[in-house]
Order: C-alpha cells, then sequence, then structure tokens
C-alpha cells in the first residue's frame, strides 16, 4: 500500500508542478500519472480483498462493513479511468501506437 500511495502522490504532485510552471501537463507526466492511478486502485483492491478473504462468511453478509469496502472497491477498479484497459492504453502510446484513450489527447 504504501508503494501505491507513493507513486500515486508523487505523480499527482510532478503533475501538478508542471502545469504550474508551463500552464499544461506534458503526455509523459500524464501517462505516469494514468499508470499511477491504475496501480493506486489495483493494490487498494487487493489489500481490500486480503481482508475480506481473511474475514470468512462475516464478510459477505450485507451488512459487514467489510461487504461494502469489498464492493466499493471493486466498482472502482473496473472504472474507466482505473480498469485494467488503461495499461494497455499507456503502453499503446509508449510503442508509438494510437492510443484508444481520449483523455491523453487533452
Amino acid at each position: 500500500m504504501n508503494a501505491a500511495r507513493a507513486t500515486l502522490y508523487s505523480s499527482i504532485t510532478e503533475g501538478l508542478d508542471e502545469a504550474t510552471r508551463t500552464g499544461a501537463v506534458s503526455l509523459p507526466t500524464k501517462l505516469t500519472m494514468q499508470l499511477a492511478a491504475c496501480f493506486a486502485a489495483d493494490q487498494c483492491a487487493r489489500a481490500v480483498q486480503l481482508v475480506w478473504s481473511a474475514a470468512g462468511t462475516s464478510g459477505i453478509k450485507t451488512g459487514s462493513p467489510l461487504h461494502r469496502y469489498f464492493r466499493d472497491i471493486n466498482t472502482l477498479s473496473q472504472h474507466a479511468s482505473k480498469s485494467l484497459p488503461r495499461y494497455e492504453s499507456v503502453g499503446r502510446i509508449m510503442f508509438g501506437v494510437e492510443s484508444d484513450w481520449p483523455i491523453f489527447a487533452l
């Protein structure tokens, strides 16, 4: 979790600093931020899944806070900006192929 947090915070700080200095965020910085967001979401989901698994059947009950956390984090990890296909979107650009994710054009 600490690696995911540090990576996300570092990339966001880099993007903010760049935007403040130049008025825009470069494509390489956007790619770094996208990868960091995907990595953080994935690692958070893995952490919640570990706790949920350890909880056993108490984690599957609708009234359990773990049930809600499990559902929420798995919903987040399916969001268009955090889902596994975004790794591919970044990779496409890194290999010089047009990306399927239009946010990088902004």
